[in-house]
């Protein structure tokens, strides 16, 4: 899972150079504004994804619970053809719209509004590819996932890269894309159609299963209400950047907003993981089990993230200077890099958070608290977008900072007993001395050359990883789940 994460964010690093270069600035905003709405599909997700996993882990001790899941998530995928539908139907009537008045581009470029149209069957098609990837996930079948995520990327830049020698090519680029995606859910299909039928295997009468949409729908509202937010959160500075922002600026935070993808990196893996264990272990009671699977995934994603996080914010111009042409190119992407790491590396600590208030359903107080928490993060956004658009990734660190200290401080304290002794290590010692020492490699000049930056930067990380198990183990043995 994670050689499938680092392969798949690696991709990016590769091409992006080449296609801006091919682009330029203004119509690689198209390609920026596309990956904003794969994200932004998000909010037509309602919380079905974390049902569909609360579903089917939930229903691993009862083979007759299986196959009732497996028979309403048959039921489920015809809705998500229609919502499909609706999609390609919507970006074919606003194509010209989102061309020339969203987007800004010079009328004179015709084939924008192609690409357009294409953008919007990739998007359709990609709604329909994440609930049956979620499904996978839910079964924990996380191998076939990752290998998804090797396969698709790379057929979609590999084969992308071989037609994108001009802008006007830009149409055959999501083309591309499209059938890419129409390939992946073919056999996604096919891998479900075959667990559809090995389920059969179980001796249960068909006049047994009780199944009705309801059944997915009443634990997917409040999941739902909190998916929904969390899009909006997570994807409104990219979508008020892509109008408040000139096209230049706008491609500089979103290629920020990729390389943030590094913490990401870190993340998903283990959340893929985490969230259906998680949930089968409460399930079966086994809270001791629980409490380790828990944490040391946490305190080891809080270790590595904070490495990356501050190599980007001290040093991030070298870095880039390795990576893209051009001064103009590598100041605008490391302002905007910055702060959008610290801002991510904060939500992702908090979607590990979120893993016990899954598990536990205690769904509506942080319901409650991130629908004010929402308003509050957008509503910024928005006036920081229309006042001073550059300051939009900072404003994403700072509301995201408070929402970790204060909902995340206050879950952590009521869910572990001696929690201080985590608090202090990881969110206190451990950035203090992480950006001590970039700091100074800066500052002695180890920064200019790539041998000794990354000598000096190897013999920190292993110091500082003995340092870090010893930590870990009297963390682990001190902070308890207060449900044991």
């Amino acid at each position: 899972m994670y050689a499938a994460q680092i392969y798949r964010s690696v991709l990016p690093f590769v091409f992006v150079p080449v296609f801006l270069t091919v682009l330029g600035a203004e119509t690689y905003s198209v390609i920026s504004f596309f990956l904003t709405m794969v994200a932004l599909l998000g909010l037509l997700d309602l919380g079905f994804s974390s049902a569909i996993i609360k579903m089917f882990s939930g229903s691993a001790h009862s083979p007759l619970k299986r196959l009732e899941a497996t028979f309403l998530f048959a039921k489920f995928l015809k809705y998500t053809f229609l919502i499909a539908a609706a999609i390609f139907v919507l970006f074919t009537l606003t194509k010209d719209f989102l061309a020339y008045s969203w987007l800004g581009q010079s009328t004179d470029k015709a084939y924008v509004s192609t690409a357009i149209l294409y953008l919007g069957l990739t998007i359709a098609l990609t709604y329909i590819k994440q609930f049956l990837l979620c499904f996978l996930t839910s079964i924990e079948n996380h191998v076939k996932v990752a290998l998804f995520n090797i396969f698709g990327p790379t057929l979609g830049y590999g084969c992308g890269y071989l037609f994108l020698n001009l802008p006007s090519d830009l149409p055959q680029y999501f083309q591309i894309l499209a059938i890419v995606c129409a390939a992946e859910l073919l056999v996604l299909f096919f891998l479900y159609l075959r667990y559809h039928r090995e389920s059969y295997s179980y001796e249960h009468s068909l006049s047994e299963i009780r199944t009705s949409f309801r059944d997915l729908l009443k634990p997917t509202f409040m999941l739902g209400a909190i998916s929904l937010l969390w899009v909006v959160v997570s994807q409104s500075d990219k979508f008020l950047a892509s109008y408040f922002m000139v096209p230049a600026d706008f491609t500089y935070y979103q290629i920020g907003s990729q390389l943030s993808g590094v913490v990401a990196i870190m993340a998903i893996p283990l959340i893929q993981y985490l969230m259906p264990r998680l949930n089968r272990l409460k399930a079966s009671g086994q809270m001791e089990e629980y409490s380790r699977t828990f944490l040391k995934p946490f305190m080891l994603f809080i270790f590595l993230s904070w490495n990356a996080v501050f190599a980007i914010f001290v040093n991030g111009q070298f870095f880039l200077s390795l990576w893209l042409s051009g001064d103009e190119n590598i100041l605008g992407v490391a302002e905007q890099s910055k702060y959008l790491f610290l801002a991510v590396f904060f939500s992702s600590v908090m979607q590990f958070i979120f893993l016990i208030i899954f598990s536990f359903n205690l769904l509506q107080q942080h319901l409650k608290v991130y629908m004010a928490y929402s308003l509050f993060a957008v509503l910024g956004c928005f006036l920081i977008a229309w006042s001073s658009p550059d300051y939009i990734g900072f404003w994403c660190f700072i509301h995201s900072f408070l929402f970790f200290l204060v909902w995340g401080g206050w879950t952590l304290s009521r869910s572990f007993k001696n929690p201080s002794s985590l608090f202090v290590v990881f969110f206190v010692v451990l950035p203090l001395m992480l950006y001590v020492s970039e700091s100074a490699i800066k500052y002695f000049g180890f920064a200019d050359s790539l041998l000794y930056y990354f000598s000096v930067r190897l013999a920190i990380f292993m110091l500082f990883g003995l340092v870090f198990l010893k930590f870990q183990k009297i963390v682990s043995s001190k902070v308890v789940l207060r449900w044991v």
